[in-house]
């Protein structure tokens, strides 16, 4: 059964941030005045109501690149690739998209710690262009030619604003930082730190250390600065790596760089600390327990991870073997758990992760999602290019259910108490069940598309998808 290959496609994990954020909202609120169906497999119980929902400047499908935020959190601001520059001023609630400094390949954006001061960069794939700089939120921006045209990759602020320091670098080319003290009207080519592939800069609050990395096309070094960018060491002590971006904190004592794996300096990046805890890995799913302490991870071409503080410190479980792992669920108390492989099995764990079962009663197929009740004693999980399966007794024994047909199933959800579920199609429809999955009926109202993700509410009565490449969320309730 070899007829496939998975090709890991970020997208996917990003659209399924995007429609997580708005649905944990819905949910929050208590979807008031959502009545409950009758549980049963009538198409009348399982038939929603859909309607898509735009939030303009904040869900809209586009390249975000970078965004930045004020101390207290309530002014935002990011940048689109190949698009505009929005701000919020409701802690990101509501975005404005601030058109006067036109439509551009935007790579990176800083704000000052009031909110009022910004700076945006614009370069990327061979491509040149300018800084620009606001003084009042992001309503109004001032091109600052004098720093030249080129491929700006990262921009930092003082917290005052006055300060900035901006790299250059990129797909096959090299370039300097470049500093500036007057809020950037003015600025300076520090060449002391060497024409490099530069990918990312980090400013303490006043302005006075800064540190950047090199990556992107070649290997390179960490190099920090005290005297403001005028002056740089190359921190070798951290290797020479394919560095991707580099932050720092206040007072500019302790950093964290990346290049897969995360690196963190306590004494200004003179050492560096690797913490492979979790590692350099193609994630592809992860689950959380009800109280959140507890979380599970899986890896395509690689191990489930766990964690029971938090996310702080992970384990390798090894015993479930190194597999194409895509989908992965939790019950509420973070006990049992499940996995899927993309051709292969599904495995199951009663004890948070130690030990796994490999479930071949349900064959081994191109699992693409799985969900479980909050009891974690039902579940359901589709094949891309099959069909689903459920199962009542934690995994041990499996149904497929053919009255949804065989179909490109791309995410599937469950309610809490796992009567309720809802599946889409990647090429096809939606599809709900009201009765564990034994019937459902196709949600033609939704349109027919390319769904990616599909989430629901825990009583089952709202459900919420995302069409790939589409604007808006879609959102059906009963």
């Amino acid at each position: 059964m070899k007829k496939k290959t998975f090709i890991f496609d970020p997208a996917r994990f990003f659209t399924f941030l995007r429609l997580f954020f708005v649905l944990a909202i819905v949910v929050c609120l208590g979807f008031f005045g959502c009545p409950v169906s009758p549980e049963g497999s009538s198409s009348v119980a399982s038939t929603f109501n859909w309607s898509k929902k735009y939030v303009p400047g904040k869900m809209s499908p586009q390249y975000w690149q970078s965004i930045a935020m004020s101390s207290d959190g309530t002014k935002l601001a990011a940048c689109v690739r190949g698009g505009y520059i929005y701000t919020s001023t409701d802690g990101g609630n509501s975005w404005t998209e601030q058109t006067s400094a036109g439509n551009k390949k935007w790579t990176s954006i800083a704000m000052s710690s009031d909110g009022t001061k910004l700076a945006a960069c614009v370069g990327g794939y061979n491509y040149s262009g300018y800084i620009y700089t606001s003084t009042d939120g992001g309503k109004t921006w001032t091109e600052q030619t004098n720093a030249g045209s080129r491929n700006w990759t990262s921009i930092t602020m003082s917290s005052d604003g006055t300060k900035l320091a901006a790299c250059v670098g990129g797909y096959n080319y090299s370039g300097y930082i470049y500093t500036s003290t007057d809020g950037g009207n003015s600025w300076t080519e520090q060449t002391s730190a060497g024409s490099r592939y530069w990918q990312s800069i980090a400013m303490s609050s006043n302005g006075t250390k800064l540190a950047a990395c090199v990556g992107d096309i070649v290997l390179g070094y960490i190099y920090t600065s005290t005297d403001g960018g005028i002056n740089w060491t190359e921190q070798t002590s951290a290797g020479s790596r394919y560095w991707n971006s580099i932050a720092m904190s206040s007072d500019g004592t302790k950093l964290a760089a990346a290049d897969g794996y995360i690196y963190t300096s306590t004494d200004g990046g003179n050492s560096w600390t690797v913490r492979t805890s979790a590692g350099n890995k193609k994630w592809t799913s992860i689950a959380m327990s009800s109280d959140g302490t507890k979380l599970a991870a899986c890896v395509d071409d690689g191990y489930i991870y766990t964690s029971t503080d938090g996310g702080n410190n992970w384990t390798e479980q090894t015993s479930a073997g190194s597999r194409n792992w895509q989908s992965i669920a939790m019950s509420s108390d973070g006990t049992k758990l499940a996995a899927c492989v993309y051709d292969g099995y599904i495995y199951t764990s009663t004890d948070g992760g130690n030990s796994w079962t490999e479930q071949t009663s349900a064959g081994d197929r191109y699992w693409k999602s799985i969900a479980m009740s909050s009891d974690g004693t039902k579940l359901a999980a589709c094949v891309d290019g099959g069909y689903i399966y459920t199962s009542t007794d934690g995994g041990n024994s499996w149904t497929v259910r053919t009255s949804a047909g065989s179909r490109y199933w791309q995410s599937i959800a469950m309610s809490s108490d796992g009567t309720k579920l809802a599946a889409c199609v990647y090429g096809g429809y939606i599809y709900a069940s009201t009765d564990g999955g034994k019937t459902w009926t196709e949600q033609t109202s939704a349109g027919w598309g390319y769904w990616r993700n599909i989430s629901i509410s825990s009583e089952g009565n709202k459900i919420g998808a995302v069409i790939y490449g589409d604007q808006g969320v879609w959102i059906g309730t009963r």
